[in-house]
């Protein structure tokens, strides 16, 4: 069981960056040159652009939270 949840975690983080690794992919190649797409994925990953922040906080919580109950099944009940 512990060994299946880390086994997501880091799969889900996989599939994540490979989706972000796509993106970038997918701006350079929309765009005219190499600066416009650097524009446009800083407008896109903005901290202050709070529905993507939001979004990708989202999307990372199941693999943070398979993990953090991998580590408290691992260690056992609190005494």
């Amino acid at each position: 069981m512990i060994a299946l949840l880390r086994g997501f975690a880091y799969a889900w983080m996989a599939v994540l960056l490979l989706v972000v690794g796509a993106s970038f992919t997918s701006f350079l190649r929309a765009s005219d040159s190499v600066l416009e797409a650097l524009n446009k994925m800083t407008a896109s990953f903005d901290p202050f652009n709070t529905s993507n922040t939001i979004l990708i906080i989202v999307l990372v919580l199941p693999a943070f939270g398979a993990r953090a109950l991998a580590d408290r099944l691992y260690k056992g009940p609190r005494r």
